[in-house]
């Protein structure tokens, strides 16, 4: 199962998480094989940060990094992975959190998915809370995520329910990220910053005749997140709320699009009071309006 056929990347993302990302890396680093890559992106970290990640890294001739001087999000930093090993003739890569629990049968569990997956496609696994037990179910929260009632076409609502991948971790074929890359000139949409994009590549793949593939067969273990924001409920208010109303008005047809945009303001309005987010609701409605997409400048 662990026979190596093509040449893979294994990427995360570090954002003022030295130690965490150091042990991850690792661990990693000591059940790869030889020839296999490690890419860690710092994404605006610290300068106290970045030098404590790479202090506590063990030696790796496969480990590779790559330091942004600001925080370009999830999406930005899966852009540098996606053009790096597209520059880098990768057949595919890797995208893992963090925080995920890796050991030597999960890494030939994947590698081995990934050796069968052709390269015009995108495979997720599932993943299982570590505090909870529970494994998510995507289908269920595509469609509740832009809260479809006026589908842009027939196919809307089946590629919200089958187009299902969590971030956490996934792999991505190299005509895949290819393909997008050519016709979007990035792999995710930056402006999507963090969160939501799987919803953005589901469409653009749709589009695109590419294709995305749940192995659930495969059960990934996921810890607390990586973001490094200390208020995370805070943070997922807002950037759901504004990236969902964002996607909204780039996937949905104008007229549907007005009617889905007043169905979830209203309904978050209510809710925003009840919870004390008001203020939250305001800024996600305003920052989305004037197309402010970046860092939240408040956290």
């Amino acid at each position: 199962m662990s026979h190596l056929k093509k040449k893979i990347c294994y990427a995360t993302i570090n954002w003022n998480k030295a130690k965490m990302t150091a042990n991850f890396l690792n661990r990693l680093t000591s059940l790869l094989k030889k020839g296999e890559s490690i890419l860690v992106v710092d994404n605006g970290s610290s300068e106290i940060d970045y030098n404590e990640m790479v202090k506590l890294l063990k030696h790796s001739p496969g480990l590779n990094i790559i330091r942004v001087e600001s925080n370009s999000g999830f999406s930005g930093g899966v852009n540098l992975v996606a053009e790096y090993c597209l520059k880098n003739k990768y057949d595919g890569f890797f995208m893992l959190n963090n925080d995920l629990q890796v050991d030597s049968r999960l890494i030939n569990k994947i590698r081995f998915s990934a050796n069968s997956t052709p390269s015009d496609s995108l495979v997720s696994f599932a993943i299982r809370n570590i505090s909870t037990g529970k494994v998510f179910a995507y289908e269920n929260m595509y469609l509740s995520l832009i809260n479809v009632r006026f589908p842009r076409n027939p196919e809307t609502r089946k590629i919200l329910k089958n187009s299902r991948f969590d971030g956490a971790c996934f792999y991505v074929g190299s005509e895949f990220s290819n393909v997008i890359i050519n016709v979007y000139g990035n792999f995710i949409n930056p402006n999507l910053f963090l969160y939501c994009e799987e919803i953005d590549i589901a469409f653009r793949s749709k589009e695109l005749n590419l294709t995305l593939i749940n192995d659930s067969s495969i059960v990934i273990d996921h810890d607390q997140g990586s973001s490094g924001v200390k208020d995370r409920p805070s943070m997922f208010y807002y950037y759901t709320l504004r990236n969902r109303l964002y996607l909204i008005s780039q996937w949905i047809t104008p007229v549907a699009a007005y009617f889905l945009h007043l169905y979830l303001l209203v309904s978050r309005l209510f809710k925003s009071v009840l919870s004390g987010r008001f203020n939250l609701f305001v800024k996600s409605y305003k920052d989305f309006r004037h197309r402010n997409m970046g860092i939240w400048s408040d956290h």
